[in-house]
């Protein structure tokens, strides 16, 4: 069954209207829920900011956003546990980018790095 965007798909979202996701880098695994929303994210509980201090961390979190020009639709929640912090912002960039291409299939595409 079809939403009003032609992109989006009931089946790949819950109940709540969110995409689910995991990533998984080195000894680090996100769980990442995603949901149109004001661009908040929020890393265990905690805002992104005050989760992760260096800007690098910050910046790697929100690249998938960027690049999808999505940094204000969506509100990011996601769990990660394992590992240390740069591999924690790994993973989280792994599971966001796999659940926005759960959320609208035309991103699977969109750029490789």
């Amino acid at each position: 069954m079809e939403t009003n965007n032609a992109n989006i798909t009931d089946s790949n979202l819950d109940n709540k209207q969110r995409a689910y996701a995991t990533g998984k880098r080195k000894n680090s695994i996100a769980r990442v829920w995603i949901k149109k929303g004001t661009g908040k994210i929020y890393v265990n509980g905690k805002d992104m900011n005050q989760y992760f201090k260096r800007p690098v961390h910050q910046l790697i979190v929100v690249m998938p956003l960027q690049e999808t020009n999505a940094i204000n639709k969506f509100d990011v929640k996601c769990h990660v546990k394992g590992g240390g912090l740069s591999g924690q912002a790994g993973a989280i960039i792994h599971g966001i980018s796999r659940a926005l291409v759960k959320s609208d299939a035309t991103l699977k595409n969109f750029k490789k790095k």
